[in-house]
């Protein structure tokens, strides 16, 4: 957030930083449900997009440092409670005694998969949406939108002079 310091055309930048472990609903998206895509998998990608194991997730087993689930329905009530979790796969192929397995996945990006697989991922009643607004003594204006995928800046200011914004930094010799 950028925020006016009485100077004119001095700002101070502050970025959040606070982290909490409490899930929190994403505003104005409406209510989560679950989309089952028939034959599909989803894989891991490149940096680590597999849901590791973790005891809050409720994971009843770990393969390969994945959080695993042995029901679809422990796998909806796990993955469903935390954002970072934002799809799982079930498949039975990866299992030595042919129980169900469920991987949890911090991506939605499905692949084929073999006959019996099902991916399952978040569905919500609105877009991510995400905006906010500085006016900066106004001089110069931003804002910052972003839909889940696109992020959009927008600066306005003064006709005919040089203006600019500069992010993480409070200072020019900070290199934003």
């Amino acid at each position: 957030m950028l925020v006016p310091t009485g100077t004119p055309g001095v700002v101070n930048a502050v970025f959040n930083t606070a982290q909490s472990d409490v899930t929190c609903a994403a505003p104005g998206r409406g209510p989560m449900t679950w989309q089952q895509i028939p034959n599909a998998q989803i894989n891991c990608e490149a940096g680590g997009s597999c849901l590791p194991p973790d005891a809050k997730y409720g994971c009843t087993a770990e393969i390969a440092g994945q959080c695993v689930w042995d029901t679809e329905a422990a796998a909806m009530a796990g993955c469903g409670a935390y954002q970072e979790c934002q799809a799982f796969f079930c498949s039975t192929q990866f299992s030595k005694d042919g129980k169900l397995q469920c991987f949890g996945r911090m991506h939605t990006s499905t692949v084929s998969g073999q006959k019996g697989e099902n991916a399952w991922v978040k569905s919500f009643a609105a877009p991510l949406q995400l905006q906010g607004e500085a006016d900066l003594g106004g001089l110069v204006n931003l804002s910052v939108s972003h839909d889940g995928s696109v992020a959009t800046i927008t600066m306005n200011g003064p006709d005919g002079v040089w203006f600019g914004v500069g992010f993480d930094a409070a200072a020019m010799s900070d290199l934003p």
